[in-house]
């Protein structure tokens, strides 16, 4: 983060130190490096970014020597050759746009995981929900207040607490080493928490058949520790997913990706039953996995087990994720044809499989079961390098097991670049982008090796159209949908949303934009909204809006401003006039200040707690001011919000103003604060001087919005004092979606309604 001018920026020192960080100077004039939680330097970034004396602010990235190379051993000797050999999958093409990440979980469904082992320690799952309370309320965080939270732990992907988290010297002693291997493993969490582990008893995930399921679950054992007692499964991890760029042994087709271990399979290969399987499958979906890797199989057919693929498939994982799991299975080892031989579970039907073949040198491994019409792919499988079962060392396997992975690692790396993509989507991107090979020619459907290069690297797209609402009312959601041609594959492309003000401007694409979910406008260029297959665009205030479709394939570089991958649409958007968005204070209202005339009440009670209040008779249901209505509470209940420092949750959105109704008994009040907090943890402070309900001072900011002639007393009589009730308005940063409203501690205040607009 750079100032722009030394000492230009009033405040920067206690700004920074309000969101808990610390600023060091560097050697580079004005250039300074921000330290602390990840959370409050993302806000504290919101916030120094919109100062006028700060010439930007970005991550504290690491960069390396040009192209993508790990420095890992065993890659760096050609010993993987299989990444990167002539007869490889092309993983640094792959690498180029994305090496991986701790978003994507790819389930293990094998004989466990050597989850101790130097290699893949930092990159095995952790079942977020099921982290224990008990951990977090007995753990010392050694700063503010002593209890662990989620926020205290410096994490690489916010929301995510990795094993390579709790490796970090920032988190150290967070969590024991409980088997003194010198790191924090998996391992380290099978204790009760008194004794520094996590095991409690806990299904706090809602899955009551699998407590304190950390890391992943035993299938055979029925219990939470599936570590490899045979070795295959540990081979298989690594090749998808070994810490990548670490320095030490092999390097996985994706460096971070989250290895879910689940174990069917006992130490001589066998033991799983197909209910087993089946549920091992169903546990990997419904812990959010969006692959799993099935390197085993055999000649018979399971009604079970299809039925386990087939709800896998159609699995959903939330807001921004597409539908189903993505299922590589290996195609076997016999020699056969599968169209006349079926091996399970390659052989089951459904559009999320990829049943992966064993190459060598370019040709089909003679062990290798093939299809013409049944095993989708190949890819290396013979001496394969992987992580061994037991100890730090490393093994060398030969099979489809050893090929399936490798095309899961291929998934993973494309679920990360296009989380929206279907599992579907993922296989057909996989199977369309292989690298032809004539050996392969009536063996298998796509005769070719896996690319993954090609299947990050070689979308091609041309013409492309948009479609929505030519005018919509302010603050309305509405739906804008696109559809482009793409060449070569059946994928649906990815697009960035962005929209402009006035008229279509020149459009450059290479102004890719940052993704958000609700855009509010601003003059000129706005920020965009990302992807899915129809998503929801929120403008305001009134105008005309150009929205822009931008092609975005994965981080390629347009070298021309190619007017084929963008298109266009106008919206014009209007704002009626009483329209606005009605904040709900019936949970929070904690005075009853409105009553019908004749009504009695406590001589302690009213709205200024001394026996007089508002008439419902006068006053009505409903006010109208700043051109909105407001609804008010109900008579002769609690209807009206005492300021108690309260915080009021506001409904999520993109909001120019915040209007409310309030009147204030007993005196004026000057110079109150609320705070306005937004969704990224930014915060505003409004300040508002407050006349008196029968004493009007004509603040600045405030205005009448209601003037009756009396008020109510607690004996039902009328007291003859005119009365007032106030509008005040809050301008918000409309770029930024609201959260809540902090009020002051001033109980005399009494707010009747607020609209946001």
């Amino acid at each position: 983060m750079r100032p722009g001018q030394e000492g230009a920026f009033a405040g920067f020192s206690s700004t920074v130190q309000a969101y808990h960080a610390t600023s060091q100077g560097t050697s580079v004039p004005g250039l300074n490096v921000l330290q602390g939680n990840v959370a409050d330097l993302t806000a504290l970034g919101t916030v120094l970014a919109g100062q006028s004396s700060v010439t930007y602010v970005e991550p504290n990235g690491q960069v390396q020597i040009a192209g993508v190379t790990p420095n890992d051993p065993y890659y760096t000797n050609t010993s993987q050759a299989n990444l990167n050999g002539t007869y490889g999958i092309n993983a640094p093409g792959a690498w180029s746009v994305e090496t991986g990440s701790p978003s994507v979980i790819v389930a293990v469904i094998d004989t466990g995981i050597n989850y101790n082992h130097p290699d893949l320690y930092q990159n095995i799952w952790i079942n977020q929900a099921e982290i224990p309370d008990q951990w977090y309320s007995k753990s010392n965080d050694g700063t503010y207040d002593k209890v662990v939270h989620k926020s205290d732990i410096q994490t690489a992907t916010p929301g995510v607490i990795t094993f390579g988290d709790l490796n970090n010297p920032l988190n150290a002693g967070l969590v024991y080493d409980n088997n003194a291997d010198g790191v924090i493993d998996a391992g380290d969490l099978l204790r009760p928490v008194v004794q520094g582990g996590w095991d409690s008893g806990s299904t706090k995930d809602g899955d009551t058949a699998h407590p304190d399921d950390y890391f992943g679950w035993n299938f055979l054992t029925g219990t939470n520790n599936p570590m490899d007692d045979n070795g295959h499964g540990s081979n298989v991890a690594g090749i998808i997913g070994a810490t990548g760029n670490n320095g030490i042994g092999i390097t996985g087709v994706d460096w971070q990706a989250q290895l879910m271990a689940v174990k069917v399979f006992n130490a001589n290969g066998g033991g799983g039953t197909d209910a087993q399987i089946a549920a091992a499958i169903d546990y990997a979906a419904a812990h959010r996995a969006r692959l799993s890797n099935n390197s085993w199989g055999g000649p018979g057919y399971s009604s079970t087990i299809q039925q386990a693929i087939n709800t896998a498939a159609a699995a959903t994982y939330g807001q921004g994720q597409g539908t189903g799991m993505v299922f590589a299975a290996a195609a076997g080892n016999l020699g056969y044809n599968n169209d006349t031989n079926p091996f399970y579970p390659a052989s089951y039907t459904g559009s999320n499989i990829i049943s992966v073949a064993n190459m060598q040198n370019g040709a089909l491994n003679s062990t290798s079961d093939y299809g013409p019409t049944t095993v989708d792919v190949a890819a290396p499988g013979t001496l394969i390098w992987g992580a061994a079962g037991s100890g730090n060392g490393y093994t060398q396997y030969t099979g489809t097991s050893q090929a399936t992975p490798e095309a899961a690692g291929v998934a993973a790396l494309l679920l990360q670049e296009n989380p929206g993509w279907s599992a579907t989507q993922v296989v057909n991107q996989i199977e369309n982008t292989v690298t032809p090979y004539a050996s392969l020619t009536g063996k298998i459907i796509y005769p070719g090796i896996i690319n993954a290069g090609a299947a990050l690297e070689d979308l091609n797209w041309s013409g492309g159209s948009l479609t929505g609402p030519s005018t919509v009312n302010s603050g309305t959601p509405f739906t804008v949908t696109r559809s482009y041609n793409v060449v070569g594959g059946p994928v649906l492309p990815d697009f960035t949303i962005s929209y402009y003000a006035g008229t279509s401007p020149t459009f450059n694409i290479n102004d890719q934009l940052l993704a958000t979910e609700t855009i509010n406008t601003t003059a000129g260029k706005s920020t965009g909204l990302q992807t899915g297959t129809s998503p929801n665009l929120q403008i305001s205030p009134t105008g005309t809006y150009y929205i822009f479709a931008v092609l975005d394939s994965g981080n390629t570089v347009f070298e021309t401003n190619d007017t084929n991958n963008t298109a266009s649409t106008a919206v014009t958007v209007t704002s009626p006039a009483g329209q606005g968005t009605q904040v709900n204070l019936g949970a929070s209202f904690n005075d009853a200040g409105i009553v019908t005339d004749g009504s009695t009440f406590a001589n302690t009670a009213g709205l200024d707690g001394g026996g007089h209040s508002l008439s419902s008779n006068l006053l009505g249901s409903s006010v109208s001011w700043d051109g909105l209505t407001f609804a008010l509470g109900a008579a002769n209940a609690n209807d009206a919000l005492a300021n108690h420092a309260q915080t009021i949750n506001l409904p999520a959105g993109n909001y120019s103003k915040l209007d409310f109704l309030a009147t204030t008994v007993w005196a004026n009040y000057t110079n109150v604060q609320y705070t306005v907090t937004y969704t990224d943890n930014s915060t505003q402070t409004f300040t508002q001087s407050f006349s008196a309900w029968d004493t009007p001072q004509n603040y600045a900011g405030e205005s009448k919005a209601a003037t009756m002639s009396y008020r109510d007393s607690y004996n039902g009589t009328k007291d003859n004092t005119t009365v007032n009730v106030y509008g005040y308005t809050i301008a918000l940063n409309g770029t930024k979606q609201i959260k809540s409203i902090t009020l002051p501690e001033l109980g005399r205040i009494n707010i009747l309604a607020v609209t946001l607009a």
